[in-house]
């Protein structure tokens, strides 16, 4: 594991972005945008290594994020293979800099000390100053220009030894999405069974969406905790907007999307628009009522209740009763993906799809002239449908979702999030 630290804005997001080759960690002047760590690989050499971005660290702040970020900082650098300390060439060598050095001397690690945001006048003319932080030699960088990004690189690979340089299997995507303060990363946690991301009663403490490789009973898994999610209309800082909008490609990208409710308290209408957007985006879908030690055993019951009878248009998806503060039931959530991502893979039979679908249209044809010739199922996407009329028109919303239920029914898949397009006979 490779860890990237550094005080708040010294450039370590964009040089995690930069080595990942992707815009996974939200960058912005403003600083401490990064809170939770950020995990990516990175293929250099035939070599893969985890890179994991941190907070930006401030040793002078009291407030309770800040303590959480340095304790996250701490952790990794406790669990790191090689440590890639940033100090910020532009503004020069700051106190903070300085006992950030005594932290990494301290935890006795392999590291490499890197000069960013060369690329400017003063930016080379401070760089002689980072020798007196008594760690050696640095790497001058310019992470958007990808100067010495190549030498970089090639340190790092030189630096972590063999059983830390491996290439991860693939595995299954899964996402947690909730409104702020779902208690998603709380969640996250208890599946990791440690802690990894900051939980705070601050909504949108976590504004990234978080890539976090592991593995449940030989299967990989890759967790992706999102940002809280509002409506558009209450979205206005645009660090929160960015982040919306990654947790959106969260829930498109992944195989399985958990949909965090706090049952205890009624469901609002950011809960109601979330839950239709991962209707929208998701293949595979758990609903995941959290809190439930917050209500007696009726209490639950009752809840969950109410809460399918809101979110009818998610039937298909299992409504599972967890405590991610005690750990109730969120094993169960493991078991439940497990199965819905081999039902995604399965391949659908065309001969008993065609005899199914005879059988629905006469029980229920679609209006007036209007044929139904054939249901596909697509070759690379099972849970998507491709139904040839002759009249588009004569297909409704209605007819479509009757059609994706008797399906579902037909070949037991449940938690697969059906999807039926209409094309005309050509």
């Amino acid at each position: 594991m490779v860890v990237i630290i550094g005080r708040a804005n010294v450039g370590k997001s964009t040089l995690f972005n930069r080595l990942v080759k992707r815009r996974m960690a939200i960058i912005d002047e403003k600083p401490g945008v990064t809170r939770d760590a950020l995990y990516g690989e990175v293929i250099w050499d035939n070599k893969v290594f985890e890179l994991v971005d941190t907070g930006g660290l401030d040793f002078s702040s009291r407030d309770t994020i800040s303590e959480k970020v340095k304790e996250r900082v701490i952790y990794f650098t406790k669990a790191a293979d090689l440590i890639l300390f940033l100090v910020n060439a532009e503004e020069g060598l700051n106190p903070l800099d300085k006992e950030i050095a005594q932290m990494v001397r301290e935890s006795g690690k392999p590291y490499i000390l890197i000069a960013t945001k060369i690329d400017t006048r003063k930016g080379k003319e401070n760089l002689m100053d980072f020798y007196s932080l008594g760690l050696g030699e640095y790497i001058p960088i310019s992470a958007p220009h990808s100067t010495n990004l190549s030498k970089l690189k090639d340190k790092i690979v030189e630096m972590a030894k063999p059983p830390f340089v491996f290439k991860k299997e693939a595995g299954i995507r899964l996402a947690i999405v909730g409104t702020p303060n779902t208690g998603k990363s709380t969640l996250v946690n208890a599946i990791l069974n440690e802690e990894r991301l900051i939980v705070h009663e601050e909504p949108g403490t976590t504004r990234d969406t978080i890539e976090i490789p592991f593995s449940w009973k030989e299967q990989n898994f890759i967790l992706l905790d999102t940002a809280g999610i509002r409506r558009r209309s209450h979205v206005k800082e645009s660090l929160e907007w960015v982040g919306v909008k990654k947790a959106e490609w969260g829930i498109e990208h992944s195989h399985l999307t958990c949909l965090v409710i706090d049952i205890s308290r009624p469901l609002v209408r950011e809960d109601l628009s979330l839950a239709r957007k991962v209707e929208k985006l998701a293949k595979g879908v758990i609903v995941v009522l959290n809190k439930t030690d917050l209500l007696s055993e009726e209490e639950r019951e009752e809840a969950r209740e109410a809460v399918k009878h809101e979110l009818q248009f998610l039937d298909f998806a299992p409504f599972i009763l967890v405590s991610a503060k005690t750990g109730k039931n969120i094993t169960k959530i493991l078991d439940k993906c497990v199965e819905i991502h081999s039902r995604l893979r399965e391949r659908i039979p065309q001969k008993q799809l065609n005899q199914l679908v005879k059988t629905l249209l006469i029980r229920r044809p679609p209006l007036h002239a209007t044929t139904v010739y054939k249901v596909i199922p697509r070759d690379k996407e099972p849970h998507l449908f491709r139904l040839i009329t002759n009249n588009t028109y004569g297909i409704k919303q209605t007819f479509l979702r009757y059609l994706s239920k008797e399906i579902r029914k037909y070949f037991t898949l449940e938690g697969v999030n059906i999807k039926i397009t209409v094309e005309k006979k050509r």
